[in-house]
């Protein structure tokens, strides 16, 4: 019976062992057996994808952190503050905000503001203010409406900003959703250095200029809606070489649709004009849309005058005919007048 209990005794133990022992590593200690079972490799840290941070503001506007430094950004006095970026930085917001946003994050990395569904109001100071940043986008998040309102008086204070939108620094709007953007008595885009729209619906009423970008406007694969009460459509006003050999001051239009209906110049650029005309379709028209109309042009029964400042232009004017559908340009003649008041009589053709 002895025998027997010491072979069960031992094959019990071998069983709780089992193959997960190793014999080499089972090493004697007195009457005791101590046993190391192997253990497992390192593995290499694994990079962890952290979720989207979500904060609600004002019950009204959401505010999520897509990727790049969280918790940048503040809310205080009706004003939505991002800055201090330690890396490219994508920050989405959504919802109604009656206030203004302002981005001052670092020239040396990129910022990207989605606009998913977002609507902001204004009535003190511009919607959206960008003083740094290596360059900002606001990326238009696709099928999903948006609205900014520059509800100001006319800004005559140099120390204020006179746009809906203006930014200190290159400015992209580009994605695949829509944008409107309103200012009732401002300008509707302003950027200091390049404004970029690409693959964007974009729609801007203004009572100035429309799109003004000082170094350059650049318009592509978009449908772009420009109204200018009193200014011009897309100006552009710096026609110096840059640092690095570029022109400025240039206008450029690629596989776009463009109307613009100004009081001034449907585009006004300080260097030159380049349409892509394969795929663009750019339609102005300067008449009916004129604040000033009445002072600075006069229909009479057989002429149509204009008044300039300038005389360096010629004039031409395209008359229709609605009875038999046709149409007929007549050329301007200049005169001169005093105190640089110049200007032009065009014939007015019968029945146009």
């Amino acid at each position: 019976m002895k025998k027997i209990f010491i072979l069960i005794l031992l094959f019990s133990l071998c069983c709780l062992v089992g193959c997960n022992v190793n014999s080499d590593k089972i090493k004697p200690n007195g009457d005791n057996h101590t046993i190391n079972t192997t253990e497992p490799e390192e593995k290499e840290d694994e990079e962890l994808i952290e979720p989207e941070t979500e904060i609600v503001v004002n019950n009204d506007m959401k505010i999520t952190c897509i990727s790049g430094t969280k918790d940048i950004f503040s809310v205080k006095e009706n004003v939505l503050t991002f800055t201090n970026i330690k890396e490219d930085t994508c920050y989405s917001i959504e919802g109604e905000y009656n206030g203004s946003i302002l981005i001052d994050v670092s020239n040396d990395y990129n910022f990207e503001l989605e606009l998913n569904g977002f609507t902001i109001k204004s009535t003190t100071t511009n919607p959206i203010s960008i003083l740094s940043g290596n360059k900002v986008n606001l990326k238009v998040k696709k099928d999903t409406l948006n609205y900014i309102y520059d509800y100001r008086e006319k800004i005559t204070d140099e120390n204020l900003y006179s746009a809906a939108i203006y930014s200190m620094v290159d400015l992209d709007i580009s994605g695949k959703g829509k944008l409107e953007v309103y200012s009732q008595n401002n300008n509707g885009i302003h950027t200091k250095d390049d404004l970029e729209v690409k693959n964007l619906n974009l729609n801007v009423m203004c009572c100035d200029n429309a799109l003004k970008g000082n170094d350059g406007v650049t318009i592509i694969s978009s449908s772009v809606k420009l109204v200018a009460k009193t200014g011009d459509g897309i100006k552009t006003t710096n026609s110096h070489i840059s640092d690095i050999g570029n022109q400025k001051g240039t206008v450029n239009i690629k596989d776009a649709n463009v109307l613009i209906y100004a009081s001034c110049d449907g585009i006004d650029a300080a260097y030159d004009v380049l349409i892509e005309e394969e795929n663009s379709n750019v339609s102005i028209y300067t008449d009916k849309y004129s604040g000033y109309s009445d002072k600075e042009t006069v229909v009479s029964e057989s002429k149509y005058y204009i008044k300039t400042s300038n005389n360096s232009y010629k004039y031409a004017i395209k008359y229709y005919n609605s009875e038999t559908n046709l149409y007929k340009w007549e050329t301007a003649t200049y005169h001169s007048g005093s105190n640089r008041n110049y200007y032009y009589t065009v014939n007015k053709p019968s029945g146009y």
